[in-house]
Order: C-alpha cells, then structure tokens, then sequence
C-alpha cells in the first residue's frame, strides 16, 4: 500500500532528506536513487508518493518513490486507458452478440443454410490465427502479416474472429487508423449479409 508524505527535509547536494506523513511521527528516509522515475530534482514540502519498507539497521526508507501530482497524472491516464478498452469491449459485444442471435434465429427458421453460420465460424477462427501469427511474428521481428490482408480476411466474414483476437491477443486494439478501417469492413459485411438474406428470403436452402 502506497504512502503519502511531504518532504520536509532535503539535501540537494548529497541527494536525501526525510518525510513524514500524518499518520506517522517517525521521519522516514527518502534518497534520490529510491525514485521511480524523476521529472525534477526534488525539493522541500514535496508531496510524495512510496512504499516503505526497513533497512538494515530497521529504519524506515522510501522506495518506489513518486512525486504525487506524476502519481495522480499517471493513475488518471490508466483510468482513462481501463475506461477506453471497457468501452472497446461494451462496441465489440454489441456488434457481435445481436449478429450471432440473428444467424441462430435464421438458421433456426430455415432462411439461411447451417453452412453459412459454419462459413462465418470457419473464417473467425482463421482469421483469430492470422492475427496470432501477426501478434508473433512482431515479437520475434519476424515477416508480418499485411494489415490489409487482416481487413480482407474481416470484410469476408472473419471480423468476429478479429474482435475476440483484439481484445484477447492485446493486439491491433489500439492503433486508430486500423480500427477505423475494421469497423468499415464489419459494417460492409453486415451489408453484404443483410442483401443476401433480404434477395434469399423467400428460399430454404
């Protein structure tokens, strides 16, 4: 559990001082090499962000050290990253889910042919493995697969495949450009689908 403390005491030149905390009288120890990462040289009356852990002779000393405003920018900037991949998902489930619903329904009612529903299953999967393999190859700075082969295989029917390898995989899921064009390519599947399901209704295959 992090701590808060102001840093009363500071020593440039020799590079520590001390902070105290409202919940403890003891000082505790703060050097220069405990911070995290520094924006600036530390200063006195410093808010401060560690962990404190005891060092040999049992004294307090700060470590992972922060100071509070990097702390509560970089704690807002996570939220804002938890609150963009939560909505990532909420989009993907709402695509997905009502056009898996609507190709049981069909199937169920005898309008669309079981081989379509296994068509789309088919080219998710192969499309989740192309972009496994992409996810692989990057880390292993090896060839890539096309980002155009990716939208290709999304447009064709793969793109529910796609979805559950973005936000599984960790990969594609953050680029703008790319996302834009997947989402193209799965509205122009759903179009391509409703114009055969609308010119095939009235046959039972």
């Amino acid at each position: 559990m992090h701590s808060k403390g102001t840093l009363t005491t500071w020593k440039d030149e020799q590079g520590f001082g001390f902070a105290t905390t409202e919940q403890q009288t003891d000082k505790v120890f703060v050097h220069i090499k405990n911070f995290s990462y520094k924006t600036r040289r530390p200063c006195e009356g410093d808010q401060l962000v560690y962990d404190i852990q005891m060092d040999a002779n049992q004294r307090p000393q700060a470590v992972n050290i922060q100071f509070l405003h990097d702390f509560e920018r970089k704690k807002l900037r996570n939220q804002r990253h938890n609150q963009a991949e939560e909505g990532k998902q909420l989009l993907s489930k709402i695509a997905a889910y009502p056009f898996i619903l609507v190709l049981l329904i069909l199937c169920f009612w005898g309008k669309i042919s079981i081989w379509v529903l296994g068509y789309y299953i088919v080219l998710s999967l192969l499309t989740f493995f192309l972009y496994w393999q992409d996810k692989n190859a990057a880390q292993k700075n090896q060839r890539r697969t096309p980002e155009k082969t990716l939208h290709q295989w999304s447009f064709l029917g793969g793109w529910m495949g796609a979805l559950i390898a973005q936000l599984s995989l960790r990969h594609k899921s953050q680029k703008k450009e790319f996302r834009e064009t997947f989402w193209l390519t799965v509205l122009g599947n759903i179009i391509v689908f409703a114009v055969f399901v609308y010119f095939t209704w009235p046959s039972t295959f």
